[in-house]
C-alpha cells in the first residue's frame, strides 16, 4: 500500500509542468514606420510572416518566439516580461536583441497591449508593438555596463543615459523604425 501511495504521490509531482499552462498569441503587423516615424499600411499582411508568441503569464516569461508562418518553427526562449499599465490597459514589454554585423546590433522592443479583461481569454485579446534600436558595437557595451538587470524599463533607460552622454561621439540612439498589429489568437495551451 505505502508503494501504491508513493507512486501516486511522485506522478502528481512528476507532471506538475505537464498543467503549466501558456499563452499562445499570434499577431499580424499590419502598420509600419521607418525612422522618419512616418507610418505606411502593410498591405495583405495576412499573406506576411506572423508573430507567435508563448507567454506564461503567471511567471512573466516569453519561452517561445518566432517571427514565421509555420508555428513548428518558434525558437525556445527565457525572456523575462514586464507589466506595467498603459492607458489604462496592461501591458507586456520585454526586448531581445542581435548582432548584425561588426558594425551594427539591433535591440527590438515588444509590447504586447492586453485589451481584454483578466481571465476571458477572447479571440482579440492583444494588441502588439515593435520598436527597432540599432546600436553601434561601442553604445552596445556601454548599455550593457550601465543596466542592472535585464528589464525592458532598465534597458531604456541605461539606453537613454547612454545616447545622452555619447551623442557628440556615438551620435544618438533613437528609434529605426518599427510595426504595429492585432493578435487575431490568445487561445490557452499547456505543455
Amino acid at each position: 500500500m505505502k508503494k501504491i501511495l508513493a507512486i501516486i504521490v511522485l506522478s502528481f509531482l512528476l507532471s506538475g509542468n505537464s498543467y503549466a499552462k501558456y499563452i499562445e498569441i499570434v499577431c499580424t503587423p499590419d502598420e509600419k514606420w521607418e525612422s522618419d516615424l512616418k507610418r505606411s499600411k502593410i498591405w495583405f499582411a495576412f499573406t506576411k510572416p506572423k508573430y507567435f508568441f508563448h507567454f506564461d503569464e503567471k511567471n512573466l516569461k516569453i519561452i517561445k518566439i518566432g517571427i514565421t508562418k509555420d508555428p513548428k518553427d518558434l525558437k525556445v526562449v527565457n525572456y523575462s516580461v514586464e507589466k506595467k499599465i498603459k492607458h489604462n490597459y496592461p501591458m507586456f514589454g520585454f526586448h531581445t536583441s542581435t548582432n548584425l554585423s561588426a558594425y551594427e546590433d539591433v535591440v527590438n522592443v515588444f509590447e504586447l497591449v492586453d485589451f481584454d479583461e483578466p481571465n476571458t481569454f477572447s479571440y482579440f485579446r492583444f494588441g502588439l508593438r515593435v520598436e527597432q534600436y540599432r546600436l553601434k558595437p561601442a553604445q552596445t557595451k556601454l548599455i550593457a555596463k550601465e543596466m542592472r538587470d535585464l528589464s525592458l524599463s532598465e534597458f531604456l533607460r541605461a539606453k537613454d543615459k547612454v545616447s545622452s552622454e555619447t551623442f557628440s561621439s556615438l551620435g544618438t540612439i533613437s528609434s529605426f523604425g518599427g510595426l504595429a498589429g492585432t493578435c487575431e489568437n490568445s487561445s490557452v495551451r499547456n505543455w
